[in-house]
């Protein structure tokens, strides 16, 4: 539900009815904005069913999700 308010209040912001921000308030302010795991519109799939490959669906994605993990979290980064 976060991405849809975050979403919501991007509209908002910019609007001359909400917050009068103006069109480019949100590049100026907005540096990067990731939507982890959330519902826009579409299937609701949680970060970890995707990384373990518990379900059917993304257990071709095993070996991907492991260098994937590797990439930003190395074993002693984990371990702590």
């Amino acid at each position: 539900m976060g991405g849809q308010v975050v979403f919501y209040f991007f509209h908002w912001v910019a609007s001359d009815l909400g917050g009068r921000g103006g069109d480019d308030w949100v590049d100026r302010y907005v540096e990067s904005w990731i939507n982890v795991s959330g519902c826009m519109l579409g299937a609701v799939k949680d970060l970890t069913a995707v990384l373990s490959g518990e379900m059917r669906d993304t257990a071709q994605l095993n070996a991907f999700a492991v260098y994937g993990l590797e990439k930003f979290l190395s074993k002693d980064e984990r371990a702590e």
